[in-house]
């Protein structure tokens, strides 16, 4: 079947993941761009147009400067005063927060059983990375970008001699994050079927015209290969595929027959012919960024807005008496003329600032708004005051359960690769959750406590452990090996049988009832 080859996605799709990702990190990610046009700021200024050394009348406006920055320029500014104004520009970010709570919610409470895979799912990056954690990050690059790719082979080297020293060494798959940004080209048969992948490993390294040599790793059904390319900040990737060289290495699939990787989506992108998704942070970036530049604007306004002393003057011109010598100190004090009236300092209104800050505000809650959150007071005083705010659910839920639908099909898709990669049985247990919920560990208490308490002895013994379980997560600081040891002793734990009734025959004690002394109140 002849696959449909598509030479990388074009640049304004790339530049808008990779400001999605520069809005997600934040810190020098965002006041360093790595979005090649998205992320440019050209300074402009009106020049005479001039014709045979005479001017015409007429004015035209020339680009004097491109600066990287995803501050927008006032018309006119000069370069001097926007990079003043660039160092001093902060930007909240709001979209690590809601890609983490989407994030959060969903692979928290994941429980797994990899069988006879986990020994081999223990350091997927090299660095002891295990599978909860590779899902947990790919998830979250999914709520970025809108979509996830996910590599996996065997690594280079193996180190061990055989399994025992592999299992002391934790040497197993290798998983290899692969993002939108990096793909160089990817293919597909008419059926949808990834037919090849090339992507590269430096996909926030470029920056303007500069070259840059990097490693370039293509992958078919049948075979690896890696190969040393020289980019550009926008290469033309159609011509690279077309002269890639003899590879600096290659070899043989480690899944004959189709390409290894797994690709998770947050919402895919069914209009779209080859894979692609749809970020959860597209329009709640924007609107951060447009707070940004507010917030600058309203910097800039407050730091020019200094108090001044204004010295009122004859109508004459007040111009001071060239003769005259001026000194103002602790035993000298400002002449003036009584009859304009004294010196004094004058402070701008703070008003000057307040729409601008409470539009900034209204741009924060707006983007929490779009990805299906909502700042909001608690009923506490403290709540209410502003000093401690909690986030509350709108369509928080609905969102949650299509994603974990999409994740959980990715994990499938990625665990069936690595057992066919490492021949071993393919079964796995793997247990969603049904509701999403925002972290919350005093309402988890509750609903815990409230659950023992109107239902106790009535639960089985899986339901009281998984109920143990939100307590303690929520009431102690525990490791999760802790956590889990506590609760499989009580999972373990036989219910224990209601006390019996004491029984009537047995003596009487000195405390019992019956020994009280008879009221003789009545004589």
């Amino acid at each position: 079947m002849m696959p449909t080859i598509v030479t990388a996605y074009d640049t304004t799709t790339r530049d808008r993941w990779r400001y999605y990702h520069d809005a997600y990190q934040g810190g020098q990610h965002w006041h360093v761009p790595s979005a090649t046009v998205l992320g440019t700021a050209s300074l402009t200024a009106w020049r005479p147009v001039v014709n045979e050394g005479l001017r015409t009348g007429e004015w035209r406006e020339d680009v004097v400067a491109r600066l990287s920055s995803y501050l927008v320029p006032h018309p006119g500014e000069s370069k001097t005063a926007f990079e003043a104004r660039m160092r001093v520009a902060a930007y909240i970010n709001v979209i690590a927060p809601i890609c983490d709570a989407y994030t959060d919610a969903v692979t928290g409470p994941i429980t797994r059983d990899l069988g006879s895979l986990g020994d081999a799912l223990l350091s997927l990056d090299g660095q002891g990375q295990e599978w909860p954690e590779l899902v947990e990050d790919v998830a979250r690059w999914a709520t970025v970008y809108g979509w996830c790719v996910v590599l996996l082979d065997r690594p280079a080297a193996n180190p061990a001699a055989n399994r025992e020293q592999e299992l002391a060494l934790r040497v197993g798959l290798r998983a290899t994050i692969v993002h939108p940004p990096a793909i160089a080209w990817l293919s597909v048969d008419r059926d949808g079927a990834v037919h090849e992948i090339a992507f590269v490993d430096a996909p926030y390294q470029l920056r303007d015209a500069s070259r840059q040599v990097v490693s370039l790793w293509h992958y078919t059904r049948e075979t690896w290969a890696r190969y040393e390319v020289e980019i550009a900040a926008d290469p033309q990737w159609d011509q690279v595929r077309a002269n890639l060289s003899r590879p600096l290495e290659s070899g043989p699939s480690p899944t004959p027959g189709e390409v290894p990787i797994a690709i998770a989506y947050f919402r895919r992108d069914t209009a779209s012919a080859v894979p692609s998704g749809i970020s959860l942070v597209a329009d709640a970036a924007d609107l951060a960024r447009a707070a940004f530049n507010t917030l600058s604007s309203a910097q800039e306004i407050h730091a020019a807005a200094v108090p001044f002393l204004a010295i009122p003057e004859p109508a004459a011109g007040g111009a001071l008496d060239p003769a005259t010598r001026v000194q103002v100190g602790p035993t000298r004090a400002l002449g003036y003329s009584s009859q304009t009236g004294a010196p004094g300092w004058i402070a701008p209104p703070s008003e000057s600032t307040k729409e601008l800050r409470e539009h900034a505000a209204f741009l924060m809650a707006a983007a929490l708004r779009t990805t299906g959150l909502e700042v909001a007071a608690g009923d506490s005083p403290a709540d209410a005051s502003g000093t401690a705010l909690r986030i509350r659910s709108r369509d928080f839920d609905a969102r949650c359960v299509r994603f974990a639908k999409g994740l959980r099909a990715f994990e499938e898709r990625a665990l069936g690769l690595a057992a066919r990669i490492l021949g071993r049985d393919p079964a796995v247990m793997l247990t969603y959750p049904k509701r999403f919920v925002l972290p919350d560990p005093g309402q988890d208490l509750a609903r815990a406590l409230l659950l023992v308490q109107g239902f106790g002895a009535s639960l089985s013994t899986e339901a009281l452990a998984e109920t143990m379980r939100q307590a303690l997560d929520a009431a102690l600081s525990l490791t999760p090996e802790r956590l889990a040891e506590i609760v499989e002793a009580a999972r373990v734990m036989p219910p224990q049988p209601d006390p019996a009734p004491a029984s009537r025959d047995v003596e009487d004690t000195e405390d019992s009832p019956d020994d009280e002394p008879e009221d003789m109140s009545n004589g």
